[in-house]
């Protein structure tokens, strides 16, 4: 998903959809990681989504997000 916003965001120059991705990464980081780190499936901050275990893979997209944000930022400079 994120990889088609962020064509669009190519094509359009328009930051919304990937200002909104990132508000919504931002808030999974700060308030949904769990005691080893790991964001919530659904990035939700409730108690019982944070005890529940986590997929690695599920967590690698995070990583890919943080890289592709850092990217989009360094070449509007």
């Amino acid at each position: 998903l994120f990889r088609g916003y962020e064509a669009l965001y190519h094509v359009d120059g328009n930051y919304k959809y990937i200002a909104a991705v990132e508000h919504d990464l931002n808030y999974a980081w700060k308030n949904s990681r769990d005691k080893y780190g790991f964001l919530t499936h659904s990035w939700s901050a409730k108690a019982d989504e944070i005890a529940k275990p986590k997929w690695l893979l599920g967590q690698a997209c995070v990583a890919e997000l943080y890289a592709r944000l850092s990217l989009i930022k360094a070449a509007k400079k």
